[in-house]
């Protein structure tokens, strides 16, 4: 009966990540580029990541308005009493 219930408790997920890029990736530019930043005739090396980068998130849940859990909820305490009932009636 309570995992029954517990379906219908709000849910609540986390993660987090975190990444160090201890070697970044590089890319060459060609030396077109280069005239730009006062190295005219030299490919550029530019890296597009940062040293460090994280991210993190919560995702939270609850079930409003689904009939079948309720009805789901409402059979499972019906069947309870019954298995009590016919229990207590076999002794």
């Amino acid at each position: 009966m309570r995992e029954l219930l517990s379906v219908a408790l709000p849910q609540a997920n986390g993660s987090a990540e975190f990444d160090d890029y201890v070697a970044k990736p590089v890319t060459l530019l060609p030396a077109a580029f280069g005239a730009f930043v006062g190295t005219p005739g030299k490919s550029l090396a530019v890296s597009f990541l940062l040293q460090y980068q994280g991210t993190a998130g919560i995702n939270a849940s609850q079930i409003l308005f689904d009939g079948t859990v309720f009805l789901g909820i409402k059979a499972a305490r019906t069947y309870a009493e019954l298995s009590r009932k016919v229990t207590k009636h076999r002794q």
